[in-house]
């Protein structure tokens, strides 16, 4: 009787085990990539207030010019509870809390949570 000096390569079922875990990889990601690309624009945008030379006249204006500028990114699912303007002395404190669920496969989903934050200049 022959034995095998060494065994080389995976089985059928190895490979399969294998495949299946990349595609659970790949649909994740899939799933979660426009998330988190609303997340770096949304964050773009909240920092760009921080950095306008032009200051701000009132909560509206500040509510406004950040609207405009998620607008332009195509982003329109953020209420007036997400965002949260206060004044705290010489400066407006936006602040953008959100959660995003994203469903995944039959009764599971992914929950990402963001938060933002900028002062922006007082005229």
């Amino acid at each position: 009787m022959k034995t095998m000096k060494r065994q080389r390569g995976m089985t059928a079922i190895g490979w399969l085990f294998v495949l299946g875990m990349l595609a659970v990889l790949v649909m994740a990601t899939l799933r979660l990539f426009p998330v988190y690309m609303d997340g770096m624009n949304i964050g773009t945008a909240v920092k760009s207030l921080q950095e306008d030379r032009e200051p701000y006249s009132s909560v509206g204006d500040v509510r406004s010019r950040l609207e405009r500028r998620l607008s332009i990114n195509g982003i329109d699912f953020l209420g007036r509870e997400e965002v949260q303007i206060s004044r705290d002395g010489d400066a407006y404190v936006v602040d953008v809390n959100y959660e995003s669920r994203v469903p995944f496969m039959y009764n599971i989903d992914f929950v990402v949570s963001f938060s933002y934050s900028a002062r922006a200049q007082i005229r």
